[in-house]
């Protein structure tokens, strides 16, 4: 069956966009994913923070000052825990993201190999037929030589 590189050329530039986009969707879930990690780190340091808060009322020997900043650091565990359950979400997401996208890229590589090689199939088939015009030419001139010398008169 032969191959239409125009057609192979319009379906590899279908299969070029269905893969970009595979890749910007990919890409949006890895900023994202990169973003609730952030939100993980600050959730950490926020803590942190408040252990230092609850060290320094300790110091001060203000009670009411540990028992509010203890409070204050339950809530951040409790969102922190959150934080790094949505991380983990879409770190998930990123990853079910990629599998389309490197589909998408196998795709328009087959297709592309088939544009390639439909392309060299028909330089060779064009060559093909320039030779044998070319031998066609020859054998017409090698005829029509033969046919002169057979018809010149001999002297």
């Amino acid at each position: 069956m032969k191959r239409d590189p125009k057609r192979l050329k319009r379906i590899l530039r279908v299969r070029e966009l269905q893969e970009e986009t595979a890749r910007g969707a990919w890409m949006q879930a890895q900023i994202i994913a990169r973003q609730a990690d952030e939100l993980v780190e600050a959730g950490k340091e926020n803590i942190l923070k408040g252990l230092d808060f609850v060290r320094m009322q300790q110091e001060v020997g203000s009670i009411s000052g540990v028992l509010n900043a203890d409070a204050a650091i339950v809530h951040l565990q409790h969102a922190l825990t959150q934080c790094q359950a949505t991380a983990a979400a879409r770190h998930r997401e990123v990853e079910a993201a990629k599998e389309p996208w490197i589909q998408s890229r196998r795709a328009a590589r087959g297709i592309e190999k088939l544009f390639e090689r439909a392309v060299e199939d028909q330089r060779v088939e064009r060559l093909h037929k320039e030779d044998q015009a070319l031998e066609e030419s020859v054998d017409a001139l090698l005829t029509r030589q033969k046919n002169n010398r057979n018809t010149s008169p001999s002297a």
